[in-house]
């Protein structure tokens, strides 16, 4: 129910204030969070205030990172929400998931029979740089 919640506030179905600098039709990223470029969306997203998205993510779906989040290179995440804090892993894949407050998904190579996706699928919809500092995306005010 909490996932659907989500999905309907950021697919417009009730009427709230997204937080966060909009960017195209439905990207909402916060103050002070930091999207690398090469980031892609594919779908609604909200990245949460001094979260930060490293090079080669691709977001499916609907997706929510709280503030503080971390999503590291190469992860793939799809129709899921990231609590405050919590973190997804160097090439994880994170799918219909809502991972809690502080805690860490997933590594690149992990031990046993995981299946991560050896490349991330090419998104047609990249994010473009509006306000780039340090190779990061940030917010307008060139925080």
């Amino acid at each position: 129910m909490y996932r659907q919640a989500q999905y309907d506030a950021l697919s417009g179905r009730v009427n709230i204030r997204v937080p966060g600098e909009r960017r195209g039709e439905d990207i909402w990223i916060g103050e002070n969070a930091q999207v690398h470029p090469t980031t892609c969306f594919e779908g609604c997203a909200v990245v949460g205030e001094d979260a930060v998205v490293v090079r080669d993510v691709v977001m499916s779906g609907h997706v929510t990172l709280g503030g503080g989040c971390w999503v590291r290179p190469r992860a793939t995440i799809k129709r899921s929400i990231l609590l405050p804090g919590s973190s997804v892993g160097d090439g994880a894949y994170v799918e219909d998931c809502i991972v809690g407050y502080g805690l860490t998904c997933g590594r690149a190579k992990p031990s046993g029979a995981a299946r991560l996706p050896a490349d991330p699928p090419v998104s047609p919809r990249c994010l473009k740089p509006q306000h780039e500092k340090n190779g990061f995306l940030s917010s307008a005010d060139g925080s």
